[in-house]
């Protein structure tokens, strides 16, 4: 039925309803005939919707989704083990697998979305994740878990890390407010402005504390910028003013004596304690005890026994190294870098500056989080509040994560116009 018959016979006056009755036909109201008529039209619609989509995933990345899916697996039998309880698997095990099958999910609903027109999506993103790490930062600021301001607690024991969200919506943005500045970029004023976009989030999440994690969207910007043109002089003027910057808040309070411990540990300028260095220690042993192959599936001594702290979270790498050895970790290692690859590939097949950005943007904040994991359990690096991307416990991170893949699917799947 046309639109305009459909408008004629819901604006049906008195006459039109005793002509009705007068007929010999069943008698249908035109409310009843108008309510079919919107259902059958938003069927029509998310039918039109999945046609689109279906053209467009002919260019997907089918080896970026199984990566994903293989590394979200390996992650939950990670979990299975370190979260093991006499009577069997635990509930912390059974509610990660649910929001990581939810995150998969929206990993594949995220790659039909075109990227490259979201502009003003981006814009919602980019204020929702201000405003949930300003309600972090005054009506959760006294909210402290293990030491920090991090999370806003929800009903029903759930916990949301803003500044997870606040990634995905800095790097969408940036490729936007980039592709908008084209050639600017080169110029100070044009830098400088972009910088302002990151800086407030950066800002905001150092003062929880969390210099980790605001360090990477400084990485982030770094990468972004780099490869939207800007000149490396004044690049490398950047390193240098935050490399002053870095020693202004290693004088000052503004690092807090615990961070500066264990940088001073880690370069052996400082004599390790037991408290201080714990974590590291326990670490260390657990990756070397798995020698080779490994000790197998929850027999590990370090795993069963608690040694290491959070060894489902942050140190989950010390589970899958002392359970699978070396050849277990070299190939957690190999998986992530073909995620990489795969990543870069959307980077170089994107013919749209925007999603070429945001690729750049995902694949920089997934291997920040790869190798500062992976250095801390390892002893290289300091220790730090990073999950393991896909593997470690935690819905926020599970999430971000997939929705950061879903957008390099997009850029992928978005390179070309729709082919039918």
């Amino acid at each position: 039925m046309s639109v305009p018959t459909l408008g004629r016979l819901c604006a049906a006056d008195a006459r039109f309803g005793r002509l009705l009755v007068e007929s010999s036909a069943p008698l249908i109201a035109p409310r009843t005939i108008c309510r079919r008529e919107s259902v059958v039209a938003v069927l029509m619609t998310l039918m039109l919707f999945n046609i689109l989509a279906l053209r467009y995933r002919k260019n997907s990345d089918w080896y970026l989704y199984g990566l994903a899916v293989l590394l979200s697996v390996i992650g939950l039998i990670s979990v299975a083990s370190a979260t093991m309880t006499p009577t069997g698997l635990s509930s912390t095990l059974i509610k990660q697998a649910v929001i990581q099958g939810f995150a998969l999910v929206l990993m594949y609903v995220v790659g039909g979305i075109d990227v490259n027109n979201s502009r003003r999506a981006s814009i919602v993103m980019y204020l929702i994740a201000l405003f949930g790490l300003l309600l972090v930062a005054t009506v959760f600021r006294h909210s402290d878990i293990k030491g920090a301001s991090r999370w806003i607690v929800l009903p029903g024991g759930f916990q949301l890390q803003p500044s997870e969200f606040a990634k995905i919506a800095v790097i969408v943005t940036m490729a936007h407010y980039l592709s908008q500045l084209r050639g600017r970029i080169a110029t100070w004023g044009g830098l400088m402005q972009s910088l302002i976009v990151v800086g407030i989030p950066f800002l905001l999440v150092a003062a929880q504390p969390d210099l980790t994690t605001a360090l990477v969207f400084l990485c982030i910007w770094f990468a972004m910028v780099l490869i939207a043109g800007a000149r490396w002089q004044h690049l490398a003027l950047m390193v240098v003013a935050c490399a002053l910057l870095a020693t202004f808040a290693w004088k000052s309070n503004v690092l807090r004596q615990y961070q500066k411990d264990r940088v001073l540990v880690l370069v052996g300028l400082k004599k390790s304690d037991k408290k201080l260095n714990y974590q590291s220690v326990q670490a260390a042993i657990a990756v070397g005890a798995g020698g080779v192959t490994g000790q197998g599936w929850n027999k590990g001594i370090q795993n069963t026994g608690n040694w290491v702290p959070e060894n489902q979270t942050d140190f989950i790498f010390t589970v899958i190294a002392e359970e699978s050895g070396f050849v277990g970790s070299v190939g957690i290692l190999i998986l992530y870098g073909l995620l990489f690859y795969r990543g870069l590939r959307a980077v170089i097949v994107s013919e749209h500056s925007t999603g070429r950005l945001v690729s750049v943007g995902v694949v920089t904040m997934l291997a920040f989080h790869v190798i500062v994991n992976i250095g801390m359990n390892c002893g290289l690096l300091p220790v730090a509040g990073v999950p393991l991307p896909l593997i470690s416990q935690g819905g926020s991170s599970a999430i971000t994560t997939c929705i950061a893949i879903g957008l390099m699917q997009s850029a992928i799947t978005r390179k070309h116009s729709l082919q039918f």
